[in-house]
């Protein structure tokens, strides 16, 4: 079990830095990798990943609820994590690593009511798509 939470760990940290980068770079228009650490991993991503398969665990039902309300909770729920993450990397590395103080509705800067929506869509594509085949690799079951 603890072995299977360090490889979705891994491999949601990767597909995190990877979906960072291209919308980096889409943003920029050139190559800008992402990742904090100078690796090919973005761990809010893979954190955040552990976290929705936690709450999954606690609250089963949740997977089979309809996909408006996972969107909908999970918006919520991701979004304040994102925010949290925000004032933990500023008070402990003394930088933002990401801001949104740019953007219509931002809270503090640290998320804004647009990256919520993208989060909780991102959710539902973990718990219906995403997850089911990485855990496949994962597992082998």
């Amino acid at each position: 079990m603890l072995i299977n939470l360090v490889g979705y760990f891994f491999v949601y940290s990767l597909l995190g830095w990877v979906l960072e980068t291209i919308w980096r770079s889409v943003e920029d228009r050139r190559f800008v990798p992402s990742g904090a650490f100078g690796f090919p991993l973005c761990e809010i991503y893979g954190i955040g990943a552990l976290g929705i398969l936690g709450v999954l665990f606690l609250w089963p039902e949740l997977a089979q609820a309809f996909w408006v309300f996972q969107w909908l909770f999970f918006s919520a729920l991701l979004g304040f994590y994102e925010y949290l993450s925000g004032i933990f990397c500023l008070g402990v590395f003394g930088r933002r690593f990401w801001d949104y103080t740019n953007l219509r509705w931002d809270f503090g800067g640290h998320t804004s009511l647009f990256h919520m929506a993208v989060w909780g869509v991102l959710a539902v594509l973990f718990i219906h798509f995403i997850h089911p085949s990485v855990r496949f690799l994962v597992e082998g079951a």
